[in-house]
């Protein structure tokens, strides 16, 4: 049954955003002065909630909801061990400041080494740059900036950074070659799905399980246009990836300039099926 996520640090705050990653879940909140705070819990090892609890029932002090010592946050995103924020912009930086923590033994961080952190660093290669989302799998994560550019940064070992074969991994971010402006990015646990505004999609890293949507299990290494008809003739609005799974909510091409009628697509093996809701 659901319950009630219990916190005295939570009575006067108003939650805008919840996000998780594997073990670990973050609440975003904002006060009555409308200054954006974070809130972590959950498995403490790596650095991933934003603080190192002492030895002795450390399991238990982990799930409780602290806050991080940071304010005036824009935006945050879990991913696979690991979390990023976005700072409100300042005059000396308009685009804001993204800072990470957790698990970066792959350099998922993007700061330029590959040690855990458990207080959040700025990740300076992204300054100037403006992020707008953030997806992860366990040891990488993908960045889109509100110019349609993707950035990567961790492990490439199945080429889920899209960035080839020679860059197994890196320890900050670097532009993902994609022809055309994107405006969602997803990432599974070894794979990643973009999607720009006319609704055509990209995908990159493990092709286990099917997961890349090209009917074939081959790792990609780049970034690979799926063929028009993959999705039945479908347009893609949204997608959204699991560890070894996709979702898609699909619209009919001549929905696109007026009230679109959704559909569900689920992708896990060769073919899709659909739920009309």
């Amino acid at each position: 049954m659901p319950q009630k996520v219990k916190s005295s640090e939570l009575s006067y705050e108003k939650p805008v955003k919840v996000t998780s990653g594997i073990n670990h879940a973050i609440i975003m909140t904002i006060n009555k002065k409308g200054v954006g705070k974070v809130y972590c819990w959950g498995d403490c090892s790596s650095g991933k909630i934003g603080r190192t609890p002492a030895l002795r029932n450390r399991s238990e002090r982990g799930l409780k909801v602290y806050s991080l010592p940071v304010r005036e946050v824009k935006n945050v995103w879990a991913c696979g061990n690991h979390s990023f924020y976005k700072q409100v912009t300042y005059h000396d930086n308009p685009a804001g400041y993204i800072c990470g923590w957790g698990l970066n033994l792959d350099g998922q961080l993007g700061l330029g080494h590959f040690e855990n952190v458990t207080t959040p660093e700025w990740v300076e290669e992204l300054e100037g740059i403006d992020v707008v989302d953030i997806s992860g799998g366990e040891y990488f994560s993908v960045f889109l900036a509100s110019d349609g550019k993707v950035y990567g940064t961790g492990m490439n070992l199945y080429g889920q950074l899209g960035l080839g074969a020679q860059k197994r991994k890196v320890s900050t971010p670097e532009l993902i070659e994609l022809p055309e402006h994107i405006q969602k990015i997803t990432c599974g646990d070894e794979f990643t799905y973009a999607l720009t505004k006319q609704g055509e999609v990209y995908s990159w890293g493990s092709g286990l399980n099917y997961v890349l949507g090209n009917r074939e299990e081959e790792d990609q290494l780049t970034p690979v246009k799926l063929a028009s008809d993959f999705l039945g003739g479908e347009v893609a609005l949204q997608v959204a990836a699991g560890t070894h799974h996709v979702m898609f909510l699909t619209t009919e091409p001549k929905n696109l300039l007026k009230e679109p009628v959704y559909k569900k697509k689920f992708l896990d093996r060769p073919g899709t099926s659909q739920i009309r809701i």
